[in-house]
């Protein structure tokens, strides 16, 4: 997904992660956030990369909520 060979639903990308929608959805705008540096876990990432992540989530959420009302 992240090298764009795999089919997925995009909705967001940048320069540290992209975020798709979910194959198999729990709700409308189900979504998963991922870095494009590869970790096994996320205990695994150091304090400020998880930071910079999770920042994203906010504009993210928000896109999802406006086009899916």
């Amino acid at each position: 997904m992240i090298e764009g060979k795999l089919p997925c639903h995009m909705i967001y990308q940048d320069d540290d992660c992209i975020s798709i929608l979910d194959k198999y959805p729990i709700d409308n705008g189900h979504s998963l956030v991922i870095t494009k540096k590869p970790y096994e876990k996320i205990i695994d990432m150091d304090v400020d990369e998880v930071a910079k992540l999770f920042s994203k989530i906010p504009k993210i959420a928000n896109a999802i909520i406006k086009a899916t009302n």
